[in-house]
């Protein structure tokens, strides 16, 4: 389990790493030493927001709160709807119908509701995620 959880943080690691690699012109070990500190630092205020940061909130979450609300109301809704336009609308047909392997009745039907249903249910829930509402 310990050996997933590195190479995971690893991979999660190199986008940051390439960056800060490319735009200051710096070595790569320094490059993943300034990635891996700063996003070390970064998780002890929000670890530290249980204890130490605790009384420190905007709109009465603390930076954990602040960094789950985030996440789970707005990035997860919005990476999903990325993902749906892009297969649905970018992808080219052949691709989807190859690694699918439907039949044509069905992969048209996925095809249709991917392009049109699914945003709006995407829609749906970002918006009522937004304003607390449910349906």
């Amino acid at each position: 389990m310990g050996v997933a959880a590195v190479t995971s943080a690893i991979a999660l690691m190199e986008p940051m790493t390439a960056w800060v690699e490319q735009q200051f012109g710096i070595k790569r070990f320094k490059a993943a030493l300034i990635s891996v500190t700063s996003v070390w630092l970064l998780s002890l205020a929000v670890l530290f927001s249980f204890s130490y940061l605790s009384e420190f909130t905007l709109w009465e979450m603390n930076l954990f709160e602040q960094v789950s609300a985030l996440t789970t109301y707005i990035l997860i809704p919005l990476v999903a709807l990325g993902v749906m336009l892009f297969v649905g609308w970018v992808l080219a047909r052949r691709i989807t119908q190859d690694q699918l392997s439907l039949s044509l009745l069905y992969y048209y039907s996925w095809r249709i509701s991917l392009r049109y249903l699914v945003p709006l249910v995407i829609g749906l829930i970002f918006v009522s995620n937004l304003y607390n509402v449910s349906f």
